[in-house]
């Protein structure tokens, strides 16, 4: 492009300057044009002869099918030329490798390659089938190793035998190998032993046999006790000789076990309190009345006797599926679904059966008829006869030689698992308790007291409840006007029906015969009786350990025990000074009473139930005696039971739960004997 003035122009704006500046734009005008037909001539010059039509077409050509452009036509054909000559190349060296591949290690060759592969296969099927036909699947035998080795010294193939070891012998690196014993030898009978097995299968296969040797159990009469001299335990097909004991005969029926663990001999009074280490070995009563001995013989003073019961009776490999149950109420046992199985045989059905255990009762189950019957004595236990169990008069359990499915104990119309009403009762075991309270406590009406004492398994030092007794004594204004006395009233409306005399009448049954009945406040002192009402009545070993009080019901029946809350002025009073003229200072009272008698006793107090009957059993007035029994309770530091509103006797259970809106019917007496059981439970 032609040069342009810049220098040469003129500094003023003049027509001079103009001239110079018109002259410019037409020499860039002209370089712009120049440039133009330069480029058009370079695009004519790299298309050559294609027709204008074919110009687009050779330009998306430089593209190839991956999307990669080249500069030029050529350049493409260029590379699609150098990957079709590589591709040819490995082309003919596959060739090569797969003409190699069809001659074999013999030099023979194939037309195919598949048809190498197929001889070869068909060459190998056939050599394994060789070989399988030349192995005999019953082994051969021999007498003896060298039998062996003479038949064929140079090895064979196949499983050879030989009959004096019974081991299985193989040809391998050029030898006859020993590989074990060929078959097993089956168990032989009796040949078991405990030792062989382990854990929990040896517990559960522990057996025991009759103690046997020249030992003998030795029974005094005199002395209550059995003495063991020379004797020997057999089980699982040992013979252990027992360490000589001595063994004091104290519970009205003695059990007599030989401890696994400790290998000695040991007494307990239940079969349920042994352990799986333990093994029974006899019952033998306090008064001999029942000797039943696992023993070849026993002697009474020195006398030989012959055994009761023989050992077949006992443990006699018997397997049970189905439910034993105990009803301690009516007791009555009752074999509920039973299948059999015994000595490992055929099992059997039992019938459904119910049997009498109110009395000593032996429960056995009869090989001859499928039976379960009793009777009253162990030697009238005949062969086919095995013991199921034993009830002693008074016992509400009963005890269980061989297992159930389940063993099941109903107590006042509610069923229970026999373990958890073993803990239940195991829960006041030797324990003495007493109860207080009105007619739903008293045995003279429902007596709820007495049963709650039997559901806790507990020893009775008394039901001192009686039917329409009071909280409150009776009084006229500020005037006291009970009857003291320790005469039990026969569910009277009485002013001598009050709690204060159940309490007296408490302290009378556990004051040493012939004293004088009295108790020291830890704060106010020493209280009497005056010994023209009575004296103690010498129970000094019932003193109670637990007490339960249900009272209320009754209060505000009259004028004479209204219903008045004035806890608050009875719990700022001292001991000394409280009247008993109300239901706060009547409670409160017989609690620090109880306590200063029977120190450290667990006294648990309970609101009355929700009842639909007079005016002053309404809910209005049941609540407020509950608050009052409450603060009473906490005051006094003893446990509350809130029967009033956790018992669910309600106004919609009362009807169904009680006979006449008051007192518990057969339906409603077993759930509040367990509603309150249960509080005890816990709290204990």
């Amino acid at each position: 492009m032609e040069k342009l003035k810049t220098n040469e122009l003129s500094l003023g704006l003049n027509q001079t300057l103009r001239n110079d500046l018109v002259d410019n734009f037409e020499k860039i005008q002209k370089g712009v044009d120049g440039q133009s037909d330069s480029l058009n001539k370079q695009v004519l010059d790299m298309l050559g002869d294609v027709a204008p039509q074919d110009q687009n077409e050779v330009t998306q050509a430089r593209i190839d099918a991956n999307g990669k452009s080249y500069d030029t036509l050529k350049g493409r054909a260029d590379a699609t030329q150098e990957t079709a000559e590589t591709a040819l190349s490995e082309e003919r060296d596959t060739s090569v490798e797969v003409q190699d591949a069809r001659t074999n290690s013999s030099s023979q060759t194939y037309p195919t390659l598949k048809e190498r592969m197929d001889n070869q296969e068909n060459d190998l099927n056939n050599s394994i089938n060789d070989k399988l036909s030349q192995i005999s699947v019953v082994p051969e035998t021999f007498t003896n190793l060298n039998a062996l080795k003479n038949a064929y010294p140079n090895g064979r193939t196949g499983l050879f035998v030989t009959a004096d070891t019974g081991h299985k012998y193989i040809w391998a690196n050029n030898s006859w190998d020993d590989a074990g014993v060929y078959q097993s030898v089956g168990i032989a009978n009796d040949s078991l032993t405990s030792d062989m097995f382990s854990g929990s299968m040896k517990n559960a296969s522990l057996y025991v046999n009759m103690p046997s040797g020249d030992g003998v159990f030795d029974i005094s009469s005199t002395n209550k006790a059995v003495t063991t001299k020379n004797v020997y335990l057999n089980y699982g097909g040992h013979s252990n000789l027992i360490s000589n004991a001595t063994l004091q005969l104290g519970n009205p029926s003695n059990v007599l076990y030989y401890d696994f663990t400790t290998s000695v001999l040991g007494v307990t009074d239940y079969v349920w309190k042994l352990t799986p280490a333990q093994a029974f070995l006899g019952i033998i009563n306090n008064d001999l009345s029942v000797i039943s001995l696992k023993a070849t013989a026993y002697s009474i003073d020195g006398v030989p006797v012959k055994p009761y019961v023989r050992e077949k009776f006992i443990n006699h490999n018997l397997h049970f599926f189905g439910d034993a149950i105990v009803d301690i109420d009516k007791k009555t046992f009752t074999a509920n679904g039973v299948y059999i199985n015994y000595d490992f045989g055929i099992g059997r059905s039992m019938p459904n059966t119910t049997l009498d255990v109110s009395t000593n009762t032996i429960v056995y189950f009869d090989t001859k008829d499928g039976a379960v019957k009793a009777t009253d004595q162990y030697n009238k236990l005949k062969d086919g006869q095995f013991l199921l169990g034993n009830f002693q008069a008074g016992w509400i359990q009963g005890s269980f030689f061989n297992s159930f499915s389940r063993v099941l104990v109903v107590k006042n119309g509610i069923t229970y698992d026999a373990a958890e009403y073993k803990a239940r009762n195991a829960l006041l075991l030797n324990t003495y308790m007493a109860t207080f309270g009105d007619s739903i406590t008293s045995d003279q009406v429902s007596g709820t007291g007495t049963q709650i004492m039997n559901a806790l398994g507990a020893k009775k030092t008394g039901n001192f409840a009686t039917g329409w007794s009071t909280g409150s004594d009776w009084h006229d204004g500020a005037t006291n006007t009970t009857t003291v006395t320790l005469t039990t009233p026969n569910n009277t409306d009485t002013n001598d029906n009050v709690l204060s005399n159940q309490v007296r009448r408490a302290l009378q049954y556990t004051t040493a015969s012939g004293q004088q009945i009295t108790w020291t406040h830890p704060i106010d002192g020493v209280f009497s009786l005056d010994t023209t009402l009575g004296t103690g009545l010498g129970n000094t070993d019932k003193l109670p350990s637990v007490i339960y009080i249900a009272i209320s019901t009754n209060d505000g029946k009259n004028a004479s025990v209204p219903i008045v809350d004035d806890t608050d002025v009875v719990l700022a009073q001292n001991y000394k000074d409280l009247t008993r003229n109300s239901l706060a200072s009547g409670l409160r009272w017989a609690i620090e009473t109880l306590q200063s008698a029977y120190p450290g006793v667990k006294i648990f107090i309970s609101s009355p139930l929700q009842a639909r009957g007079s005016a002053w059993m309404n809910y209005t007035n049941g609540n407020i005696k509950r608050d009052i029994i409450k603060k009473v309770a906490r005051f006094t530091s003893v446990y509350f039971i809130d029967s009033f509103s956790e018992s669910r006797f309600s106004n919609l259970t009362v009807p169904a739960w009680t006979v006449d809106g008051v007192h518990p019917s057969s339906l409603g007496k077993p759930k509040l004997v367990d509603y309150v059981t249960n509080e005890i439970r816990k709290k204990l």
